[in-house]
């Protein structure tokens, strides 16, 4: 069989005295490379033989080229392609994921997977580019443009890292997690899709961070009945919402820079959530809106600014919040507007340059 040598191994050296003789303990570890190329001179032509003939720790080395399948990956391996911008996976517009992931410890890396297929029969039968049904897995350096209804979905999958990652032209979502813990979303970029990333409801304790979410048709980032979630230095820009906290408890929003949206920053029915230390500019509506019973939420220390209407909006009984030490100005209307809402702690604001400094 094809093989490229692969060399690896632990010295173990031990002098023990000048008169004892050097005794030298050398042991190899090797895990085994598996080659695919499409051109018929490696090991295999398809990536799917390859991976059902690797053992775990296995690596699956993929050559340049496409590759018409969709790969279930059910043991403990590497996924490698030589480049993300000619190693192509194409799903062939099947009804079904391009690749599902079953089985923990996978690595999948330097791929392009694209063309897959927005049908399904039913909810809980949605397609994705790559689809996460297990934990610790890492998704890293791919470009993921398959129009499925999303480019990445965790299903109850908790310790992934999804990284550097081009997510883009899917139908409905870029990322979306459904009952999936302590993941780490980072540095992705996610374009031209409905929602860019989605947390979904008891999806807890995930790091959303520095990744650039734009050009989506609804939200930038949207967090639903889930806690425990950073949001943080991210860039999120020309959706239509930028980040939404819908009847979410106990997430933070910080250090995001969020400009174009229609929406800054929305809560509804949030509550014990902090938002701090963001940069809120130049959004269609408001910077940052409050919404129907959120509650006990603190806005703090960001800088809103050049928002078409309001800087920060309460509205529809939403009630002791605090607003402290924000940095409002020049925005088209209100500085701070409270609309049927009571018991909001209001406290150490610059307020300069708008309308309406305060509002109630």
């Amino acid at each position: 069989m094809f093989r490229k040598p692969i060399t690896g191994g632990i010295i173990l050296l031990f002098l023990l005295s000048s008169s004892v003789p050097f005794v030298s303990s050398y042991e190899v570890y090797t895990n085994n490379i598996i080659y695919v190329d499409d051109d018929g001179t490696a090991d295999y032509t398809r990536i799917q033989d390859a991976i059902d003939n690797a053992s775990d720790d296995d690596t699956v080395f993929v050559y340049s080229g496409v590759y018409y399948e969709c790969i279930a990956i059910h043991k403990s391996l590497t996924l490698q392609g030589e480049d993300r911008n000619t190693t192509f996976i194409d799903g062939r517009s099947d009804n079904t994921d391009i690749i599902s992931v079953n089985h923990d410890w996978v690595t999948i890396s330097g791929f392009t997977v694209t063309n897959g297929t927005n049908y399904y029969e039913n909810e809980d039968d949605f397609e994705a580019g790559i689809k996460l049904n297990s934990n610790k897995n890492i998704i890293t350096n791919n470009i993921i443009n398959v129009k499925n209804f999303a480019g990445i979905m965790l299903l109850t999958s908790s310790g992934n890292t999804i990284t550097n990652n081009i997510i883009t032209n899917n139908t409905f979502m870029g990322i979306i997690l459904e009952d999936s813990l302590y993941n780490k979303i980072t540095k992705n970029t996610i374009r031209h899709t409905i929602d860019g990333i989605s947390v979904n409801p008891s999806s807890d304790n995930n790091i959303i961070k520095e990744n650039i979410v734009t050009c989506n048709e609804e939200h930038g980032i949207y967090i639903c009945s889930s806690s425990g979630n950073i949001i943080e230095s991210n860039s999120v820009n020309n959706n239509y919402f930028g980040i939404v906290l819908e009847y979410p408890p106990g997430n933070i929003v910080s250090t995001n820079t969020i400009t174009n949206n229609k929406y800054g920053i929305f809560l509804w029915e949030g509550t014990d959530n902090t938002i701090t230390e963001n940069i809120i500019t130049y959004n269609n509506y408001s910077g940052v809106r409050a919404f129907e019973f959120s509650k006990n939420n603190t806005i703090k220390e960001n800088i809103v600014s050049n928002n078409k209407r309001h800087g920060i909006q309460l509205d529809f009984l939403s009630n002791n919040n605090t607003i402290s030490k924000n940095i409002i100005s020049n925005n088209g209307e209100d500085g701070i507007i409270l609309d049927c809402s009571s018991k909001n702690m209001i406290s150490g604001n610059t307020i300069k340059k708008i309308m309406t400094g305060a509002s109630i």
